[in-house]
């Protein structure tokens, strides 16, 4: 064949497309620790990996080791996929101690490809992908130019510049940003809710927070992907402290003050001067501090619990000492014992857990919704202490008690929890059919972290009996 032949079939293979390559950070460290649990680690994030990409209509061209590569004929897709894998692997972190424990790093690129007969590409647009994804932060998202250009008006997220950089073997520098979620307005949102605060207008505590949750919640959507990509809420199925990002801190925030018919008019009107939950926090505090004196009890307790869960919401080992000043006032607070409770377990002192869980669960003013709560959490603290048979058998009662009264999510949570346990003793076939039968109450209710926790044990437990491709359809 001459070599005028080789080179239009060459050219005839070359087309533009959006690459996506990622990779799993610290693997060789991994592997080098426990080479088992590093390939099946591996194995887990490309199930991700490979759904995802599906899902956004992409096509998987290259594995090697703890990298995969991608490419999509539309950039935008090729950009959601990449933010519904990071978010999907993060969010799996908080949600069962078997979960993959992996970070990952991506990279996007738009660029000129080459198209092998076995189907992969080759080409400066992949060496560009690949080399974005080696400059990735940890669960991070690093496009080039190019690709930006392509999304910015499509994509509901933020970019931060970075660069120009030296790429490796790239012998022009590349623009890059790094992808990180859309930073929110929150000023406007509270100065409309302190306004339907004023007594002139007759709202009740329930409509502001039904205002409230409504308006965050609309928010949140607008930058969720599929239900089964991007967690919405928060679990504590493993004793990892929560996770959250500012809308869903302050879902978290107003639930738990509204629950403990706590007013939040201090942390809403602090939200509207910083715009941020952390920062509201600091400065109701500081408020406390300068005027302790003059305060009476109830106003104190008003103050530091808005403070305390500010703090939970996000930095949850912070609020630990807020609510101890809590206790100080008022020994038999239900709500810093509970919470006080749950940082304990996300820390591994079990002991201490259970003492303050247990005061709620015996305290005869505790409400039947707050009693069933501790006694769950009680239960994850027995599970994540190893009684599994202590676990056992306080979260069947917990799910008895909890379906009799209708406080479903606690049923459900508490469900999860006992499937985990019943796999801990080596009883699968006893916890397969709890969470087959709890699945439609968690989608009727929108529970999607339980119904992610709920498959992805499904998925393990296939996984475990040799089932690979059953895990796969499941996950």
């Amino acid at each position: 064949m001459s070599d005028h032949s080789i080179q239009k079939q060459v050219s005839a293979k070359r087309r533009l497309t959006t690459v996506v390559a990622a990779d799993i950070c610290g693997y060789s460290r991994l592997a080098e620790a426990n080479a088992n649990a590093a390939v099946t680690t591996v194995e887990r994030v490309f199930v991700v990996y490979e759904r995802v990409v599906k899902q956004f209509n992409g096509r998987v061209f290259n594995r090697a080791g703890d990298g995969f590569m991608a490419e999509f004929s539309s950039a935008v897709d090729g950009v959601r996929a990449a933010v519904a894998f990071v978010n999907d692997i993060k969010a799996r972190d908080t949600l069962s101690p078997n979960s993959p424990a992996a970070q990952v790093r991506v990279g996007v690129h738009v660029g000129d490809v080459i198209e092998q007969p076995t189907g992969d590409l080759l080409g400066h647009g992949v060496n560009i992908a690949a080399r974005l994804q080696n400059e990735a932060e940890a669960n991070g998202i690093l496009i080039s130019l190019h690709a930006v250009n392509l999304v910015r008006n499509e994509v509901d997220m933020d970019f931060r510049r970075r660069g120009p950089m030296a790429l490796r073997h790239i012998d022009e520098p590349v623009v890059g940003f790094d992808i990180e979620e859309k930073k929110r307005n929150w000023k406007g949102l509270s100065r409309l809710i302190i306004a339907f605060r004023r007594p002139t207008l007759n709202f009740t505590h329930m409509s502001v927070f039904s205002l409230l949750v409504a308006a965050i919640s609309f928010l949140a959507i607008q930058t969720m992907g599929d239900r089964r990509d991007t967690v919405s809420q928060t679990t504590s199925f493993s004793n990892n402290p929560p996770r959250l990002n500012e809308e869903k801190a302050l879902r978290s925030i107003s639930r738990q003050l509204f629950d403990a018919n706590i007013p939040f008019e201090d942390f809403l009107v602090e939200l509207q001067k910083s715009g941020d939950s952390i920062r509201a926090a600091e400065n109701i505090y500081s408020k406390y501090k300068e005027q302790r004196v003059a305060l009476s009890d109830e106003e104190k307790l008003t103050l530091l619990h808005q403070v305390g869960a500010s703090l939970y919401a996000r930095e949850p080992y912070k609020a630990l000492s807020i609510y101890r000043q809590i206790l100080l006032i008022e020994p038999d607070d239900l709500e810093a014992n509970t919470r006080i409770g749950r940082v304990y377990l996300y820390h591994d002192e079990f002991d201490k857990s259970k003492e303050h869980l247990s005061r709620v669960i015996d305290n005869p003013s505790a409400t039947k919704k707050q009693k069933l709560k501790a006694a769950d959490h009680l239960g994850g603290t027995f599970l994540a202490n190893g009684e599994n048979e202590k676990a056992i058998k306080v979260l069947k009662t917990v799910i008895h008690d909890a379906k009799e009264s209708g406080v479903h999510d606690v049923q459900s949570g508490a469900t999860i929890r006992l499937a985990m346990a019943f796999r801990r003793i080596g009883n699968p076939d006893q916890a397969r059919p709890l969470l087959e039968e709890i699945l439609p109450l968690q989608r009727d209710l929108g529970l999607v972290a339980h119904e992610t926790a709920t498959y992805q044990e499904l998925a393990e437990m296939a996984e475990e009996q040799g089932n690979y491709e059953n895990a796969k359809l499941i996950l």
